[in-house]
Order: structure tokens, then sequence, then C-alpha cells
């Protein structure tokens, strides 16, 4: 009798090196291309399908049509085995699909296996009810993002899918493997994040939580009477959020020891409310200094309706400012926009440039400014001369594009001033972007003290812009791997 050849003769262990290799293969189209390869890989014979299943079904990401989303619980209900494999879920519902969606049996088996009932919540969002559904069938998953741009309608008193898995006493679900949850909404005050907060309850091991927007609206963890379930989380990003001083201090202090915090301040005037300043903010953070190795703070929205208004005042009034983060002693990542530092004046009597020398922490990697005002250019310069004092410092970044286009409202730099900071910089061995309008003009006179910033509405000639930096983090020209972050690094997700 013939030996087997081909796929057939070929080890279990080398089926699934190939089943990973297709399932890595992702163009920038379709992030779901590696799984279609791997299905019609499995297909292939018994053999390959035994090997393929368990990384087919570790993924899961929604397409815009629903019908695909209730196939895939239609699977989980049918083989509940293969809801064990699942360990990263993507929930993406569009309001273009909005459709009236009657209660299938697939939905009351899916119930009726979790031990829940679907009432009159569910009716009213089927959409979240067959996100539950799914959730409740994935056990081992370890990421989850939820993004959504419809409205949820609340329903006092009436519990979710989630809510009732929590409730049940002993627990019959519950997500041990969960560490990143992200969930993300197109209108703030229509983010859903009561819906999903018991997820926090079944997720004992949550070590990163996002949340974007993260209005004060029905929020279940800043509530007097709520209980907090964040004791696991070491990274927290609150995108386009608008949290109150205490609201914000509920949530930061009832986490476990933060590694990360990000915290972008929302632009939408409606929900302007009283917010945090940069101070406060440290202030905030501050059990947290012997942990904390990244932060980003992008607040100068906090004072700011509209883009024409943005170069109307200060970015930052004097006692709002950041002045050091010195105690911050594991700080190595470091994002801040223009409204977290106050440059003094050049005619004021206490005039200096020592601000980011006097803030940074010794333990500072990376740096970034963010809408960079005038006077950046003059403390970078001074931070230099700092350097023995900064001996890891490793890559510097500064942008400015927040720009009113019918006001023509900006903040131009000087070309040759950022050209020879950059040779500086290269010098002292610090890798330097920037990403701000320039204006090509004569040097300034003094280029050790002087530096030339025009404010809104001088009229510049000449603007030039620079050539889009890479986000923070990621590689530049020349930089190799290991400078760079890791996959599961610091800001990404």
């Amino acid at each position: 009798m013939a030996s087997p050849t081909g796929l057939l003769s070929l080890p279990p262990e080398i089926i699934r090196v190939i089943c990973r290799e297709l399932i890595l293969y992702r163009p920038g189209y379709d992030e779901n291309h590696g799984l279609k390869q791997l299905s019609l890989f499995s297909r292939t014979c018994k053999h390959v399908n035994q090997a393929a299943t368990p990384l087919l079904y570790s993924r899961f990401l929604a397409t815009p049509s629903i019908l695909v989303t209730m196939r895939f619980l239609s699977s989980l209900c049918r083989r509940p085995e293969l809801g064990e494999f699942v360990q990263q879920l993507g929930f993406n519902f569009p309001s273009t699909e909005i459709k009236v969606i009657e209660h299938l049996d697939i939905y009351s088996e899916a119930a009726a296996r979790l031990g829940v009932h679907l009432g009159d919540w569910s009716s009213h969002n089927p959409y979240e009810t067959l996100i539950h559904l799914i959730i409740g069938h994935t056990p081992n998953v370890r990421s989850m993002q939820i993004f959504t741009d419809r409205f949820i309608e609340p329903m006092a008193n009436i519990p979710t899918v989630l809510d009732q898995l929590a409730a049940q006493g002993p627990k019959r679900i519950s997500f041990p493997r969960l560490e990143r949850l992200l969930i993300k909404h197109c209108y703030v005050t229509g983010l859903p994040i009561e819906h999903y907060a018991t997820l926090l309850a079944l997720a004992p091991c949550l070590r990163h939580l996002w949340l974007e927007p993260s209005p004060p609206l029905h929020h279940p963890w800043t509530q007097p009477s709520g209980r907090l379930s964040l004791a696991s989380v070491t990274r927290l990003t609150l995108r386009l959020g608008s949290l109150t001083k205490n609201q914000l201090e509920t949530v930061v202090h009832s986490c476990g020891p933060l590694e990360l915090f990000q915290h972008r301040q929302s632009m939408y005037s409606f929900e302007r409310r009283p917010s945090v300043t940069p101070a406060e903010m440290i202030r905030i953070l501050e059990p947290h200094a012997g942990t904390l190795r990244a932060l980003s703070l992008d607040l100068a929205w906090r004072n700011r309706d509209n883009p024409a208004a943005f170069y109307a005042g200060p970015l930052c009034m004097e006692g709002d400012q950041i002045r050091s983060l010195k105690a911050f002693s594991r700080l190595e990542d470091l994002e801040l926009d223009g409204s977290c530092f106050v440059f003094p004046a050049k005619d004021d009597f206490y005039y200096h440039a020592y601000v980011f020398a006097q803030m940074l922490p010794e333990t500072i990697r990376r740096f970034r400014i963010i809408v960079a005002p005038p006077g950046t250019v003059e403390n970078l310069r001074t931070l230099l001369k700092s350097r023995s004092q900064f001996p890891r410092l490793a890559q510097i970044c500064m942008e400015n594009r927040m720009l009113c286009p019918e006001l023509d409202h900006n903040v131009f730099f000087r070309e040759r001033d950022l050209t020879d900071l950059t040779v500086k910089m290269k010098l002292a061995g610090i890798r330097f972007g920037h990403d701000c309008p320039l204006i090509v003009d004569s040097p300034s006179p003094d280029f050790e003290f002087t530096t030339y910033a025009i404010w809104p509405n001088q009229n510049p000639s000449s603007p030039k812009e620079t050539v889009p930096l890479p986000q923070f983090g990621q590689r530049l020209p020349g930089q190799s791997d290991g400078d760079a972050f890791d996959l599961d690094g610091l800001w990404g997700w």
C-alpha cells in the first residue's frame, strides 16, 4: 500500500504552523482576510480541519452584516466547544444596518443555554442582545472591542443579559482570561457604558480598560453606591472624556497600580462640564507615582468650545500647569498638550526656559508635545543643556496641527530653528521629529537664546509644512526594533 503523500503526510504540528501563517495574513483593506483563507484551507480534509478549527474560532471580528454574526452565535450554541476557542471578539454595528430583528429561535436557544431570559430590553435592543449572547458563550476570551454608533434605549430596572449572568450564584459564566476591554461609541451622550459595565464583575483579571468617549452620564463606577470592580486594571484609557475632578478621582483611585493612563478631554461643547486641570490630574495620579510608566494628557479643549476660539486666550492659566513629574520614579513615556504647562513671558522679571528640565523625571525615554505653543523650541534647547540629568532620553516629538482654516489660526515655527534643533538633538543622541507649520525665513539673530514662533493673525510669509510624524511610540526612520514599543506595548491596543 502506498504511503500517504502531500498534505496528509504532514504531522499536526506542521499543519498548525501553516494555519497560523494563514490567519496572520491581514491586508489593510480586510482584517478578516486571514480567517477567510483559513476557512477555505480547513475544508481540505478532516485532518486539516481538526488542526485548523481552534485557530479558525480564536478570533471573531463582526462584519456589518447582522446575518454573519447571527450565524456565528448559532455555531456557538450548537457546538458549545467552539466558544472555548474564542480569544478575541470585535463588534461593529453601524446604524446603516439597523433593521427590525424578530426574536428568532436562536435567541431563545442561546438564552436558555446561559440560564437567562429575554425581556423588553432585548426586544428594544436586538443588536446589543446579540453581542451579550455571544459574549456569554466565549468564556476564554482575552480581548474584546465593542464599537457602536447607535443610541441604546435605557430601561430602568430591566436587567440585560450580562446583568443576569453577573447575578447568577454561584456564577455559571465568568471571563477569567479577559484582559483587554474597549468600549467605543461615536456619540457622547449615547455611550451605553452601563450595559457593558457588568463585564468587569465577571472579569477578575482585566488589565486594560479603554472607554471612548467617557462621559459622566449614567457612569456606573462614579456613583456613590456603585461597587467598583477596577482593582485589576493597570492600564486606563479615557478618550473624549468630560468627567469631573471627583469622578476622575473615584475611577483612578479604584484601579490597581496603574502602569498607563491616558485622558483626552472631550471637544464637544454641549458636553462641557467643570473639568480637571493638568495640576489636578497629576495630584489625582499621585497614588500611582511609583508604578506609572506611560502618561498621555490632552486637556486643551477643557476651556474651548470650537476651533475658532482655540487661540482666543492662554492655553493654560498660571496655577493650572504641571510643574514637576520628578516624583513619578518609573515614568518613561510622556505625551502632553500645550495646555499642560506655562512658559514665562520673555518680558517677565522671572523669565526662564527651563520648564521641561524642571518638569521631566530622570527616567524619561520618550517625550511628545502636541499643540506645541510658542516657547517650545527655547525650552527644548535648555533641556539639551541638562542632558546629563536625563540619561535615558531617546526620542522627542513636537507637533501643532490645531489649525482653524476659516480664520487661518495657528502657531508657525521658523524652519531654520527647527532644523538646527534637529541637528543638536542628533548630536545629543536624541531622535527628534516635528510636525508643525513652518515659515522659511532668515535664521534668528542669536540662535542660542532666541527662537521664533508666530501667534495667530500675524500673517507669516511662505508657510511650509513638514511630512507628518509617525504615531508616538512607532519607529522613527533609522530606529531599530528594540527602540520601538512592543506589540502589546504601552499605547497599542
